[in-house]
């Protein structure tokens, strides 16, 4: 019985500690709806919160929804609109409370769409990174592929290590395209930074703690049963004691109640030791998933 609280205990600490190491320091952040240039504002505001998500999906950054966004700035009297100044993002990302505000923009020159956006640090008011893509392709493609470049250039900047300031911050990859006028054919030059690491797939975190909770389960009817198997135990003691105390000077090993409640014992320890099994696999299960 000892043995069973001991391992619960253990169980317990383990599972806990591992999801509190686990647990990444996410960087807050406030996405600015970004500026259109050359395309409506609604383009614009659905290609915003498609970054919003992206920034999410990278696993670096929490994320203020648009929606608090809005009712903290109507709380406060704020005007989002026409704000797109770095002085401005300051204000705005005080009054939200996050560490980093994104501002930019979307244009598009010929056939080609263009996303500029800033991160800027609230505290210091200084633009801690940038980043840009181009793409001469349907706007359907922004939401699939340039609001993820984006968003990974920006993951990489920022959890790579500490912000760099606006004077020391590396040139943006860039993606110039050129057009000949004269022939019709397009001729497109380009510039790119290093290839961006795959995006880790998060493990879906019911997965870790349905583990968990598989093991503390099988623990705790693993303690249940080994309880029930000491009072079977018990019982059959009883039992033999009770039939010594009628007279008989031995104990007839062939005794039903004796036997029925010893076999009831050992069929309760058999199944308290595979709940002990089933705990002990849930937990290393567990282990295994935390870093996913």
């Amino acid at each position: 019985m000892n043995a069973s609280k001991v391992f619960l205990a253990v169980a317990l600490c383990w599972t806990f500690s591992l999801a509190a190491d686990s647990a990444p320091a996410l960087k807050v952040v406030a996405v600015s709806d970004l500026t259109g240039q050359g395309l409506d504002v609604s383009s614009a505001s659905i290609l915003s919160d498609r970054l919003r998500n992206e920034l999410f999906n990278t696993g670096v950054f929490t994320v203020l929804e648009r929606g608090q966004m809005d009712e903290i700035l109507k709380e406060q009297g704020f005007q989002q609109s026409g704000c797109t100044s770095d002085a401005c993002a300051v204000e705005i990302g005080q009054l939200l409370g996050v560490q980093y505000l994104v501002i930019g923009s979307i244009g598009k020159i010929g056939q080609t769409f263009t996303i500029n956006v800033r991160m800027i640090d609230v505290t210091t008011g200084r633009i801690v990174l940038t980043a840009n893509t181009d793409c001469r392709c349907e706007i359907d493609l922004l939401l699939s592929k340039s609001t993820i470049d984006i968003s990974e250039k920006l993951a990489r900047g920022i959890g790579g290590g500490a912000p760099k300031t606006a004077a020391a911050q590396p040139a943006p990859a860039k993606t110039e395209n050129a057009v000949a006028a004269q022939s019709g054919a397009s001729a497109q030059t380009t510039k790119t930074a290093p290839a961006a690491p795959a995006r880790k797939k998060r493990l879906n975190p019911l997965i870790k703690v349905g583990f968990g909770v598989a093991a503390l389960a099988a623990a705790g009817a693993g303690i249940g049963l080994n309880a029930m198997a000491n009072g079977d135990v018990k019982r059959a003691e009883d039992a033999k004691a009770a039939y010594l105390a009628s007279g008989n000077p031995t104990y007839d090993s062939n005794n039903k109640d004796y036997q029925n409640a010893y076999a009831a014992a050992k069929q309760k320890v058999l199944i308290r030791n595979i709940m002990y099994g089933v705990a002990g696999a849930a937990v290393l299960a567990f282990g295994i998933t935390v870093p996913f």
